[in-house]
């Protein structure tokens, strides 16, 4: 309690020795080949009030670099080419550019920075309600916590990522909105790893971590409702997209040597969704939200980019079927988890005849 007690008053001490700031929000991204996706997430979270949003793309093969010029004449989103960070000798190039973007934000005059990838939308039960809202409400914090909801997408590819009710497989994963005048020393992808830091729920209590990195919510807080701010997370969105997503590869330089370095096989297969719960939009706030979702999406240099980028996810799929095809049947228990539970019967018909090519040579 002891503890507790001095993270609050110093936390309360750094917010008291100047006059009071209206919250601004710097939102930080890594994004490699979202060419497909971009859009929508943009403009998802300019809508809930965040104030300038960064996108660090990298090692694109796709059209993600066009959305410079699609979005210039809009100053509150940034695309910076990161290509010379993640080529560069740094461990964690992700976090890296984190741990930048977090000074940097704070000497923009940002009060908080939110740390989320592409297929991560933060949203808010009511969605009339604006992130600063939020913010002023809990006060007083280093990190502000969201719970994580792997959403059950429909069968057909390209949904769009908010629908008036959603199917969220509740996770104990969570990501930080950061203060900028938090001491913080490392990070992962999940949030500020030193324990020394107050943080705390959307509820405004205080967040009691699970796990060494500060990053985990106890397995007790997966039964009951989403909390009033969460994270969609669409890490399995349809299965045609989930399969495309696989030929990202690993890009850790260890698993090279694997045979398969080309598939991203380290997944554990699509779903499954343990936990769920529904989250249901109001009907007006969610018509609002839909008109001016449609608005953005609709014109004409956007709609060109989507296309594309949902052009070259389709392309991808079919990279990974032919991939899986020539994969030496030695790897076939790697294969067969990254597909579990995928059931597009052109995938099984394959997984089939590798496994069986296991069993002859085996």
């Amino acid at each position: 309690m002891a503890s507790l007690f001095r993270k609050v008053r110093d936390v309360v001490l750094r917010r008291t020795d100047k006059a009071p700031q209206k919250p601004s929000v710097k939102l930080v991204a890594i994004a490699k080949n979202e060419a497909a996706y971009l859009p929508e997430w943009l403009y998802h979270h300019l809508y809930i009030g965040v104030d300038h949003i960064e996108v660090h793309y990298n090692r694109c093969s796709d059209n993600t670099e066009n959305y410079r010029e699609v979005f210039a004449n809009e100053p509150r989103v940034e695309f910076i080419n990161a290509d010379d960070v993640f080529n560069s000798s740094v461990k964690n190039p992700q976090t890296t550019i984190y741990l930048t973007a977090l000074k940097s934000a704070s000497a923009a005059g940002f009060t908080h920075c939110l740390f989320i990838d592409v297929d991560e939308f933060l949203t808010p039960q009511n969605l009339n309600e604006p992130l600063s809202a939020l913010i002023e409400r809990v006060k007083d914090f280093d990190v502000l916590v969201f719970q994580w909801g792997n959403k059950k997408e429909p069968a057909e590819p390209f949904s769009p990522a908010i629908s008036q009710q959603l199917a969220l497989s509740k996770n104990v994963h969570v990501k930080a909105l950061v203060s900028t005048t938090a001491k913080v020393k490392a990070m992962t992808p999940h949030g500020p790893t030193h324990s020394a830091l107050l943080r705390k729920c959307v509820t405004g209590g205080v967040f009691i971590a699970e796990g060494k990195e500060h990053a985990l919510l106890s397995k007790q807080s997966l039964s009951g409702p989403m909390d009033s701010w969460f994270i969609v997370h669409r890490m399995f969105r349809s299965q045609i997209e989930y399969v495309s997503l696989l030929g990202r590869g690993r890009p850790n330089k260890a698993h090279k040597n694997e045979g398969i370095a080309s598939l991203k096989s380290n997944r554990n297969g699509y779903g499954p969704f343990p936990h769920l719960t529904t989250v249901t939009f109001d009907e007006e706030s969610y018509r609002q939200y839909s008109e001016y979702m449609q608005g953005c999406l609709s014109k004409p240099s956007v709609q060109r980019e989507v296309d594309l980028g949902r052009r070259f996810v389709k392309k991808g799929y079919s990279e990974v079927i032919d991939l899986v095809k020539r994969i030496p049947p030695e790897h076939a228990d790697r294969v067969n988890r990254a597909l579990k539970r995928v059931d597009i019967p052109e995938v099984k018909a394959i997984l089939q005849d590798l496994n069986d090519s296991k069993s002859v040579s085996g």
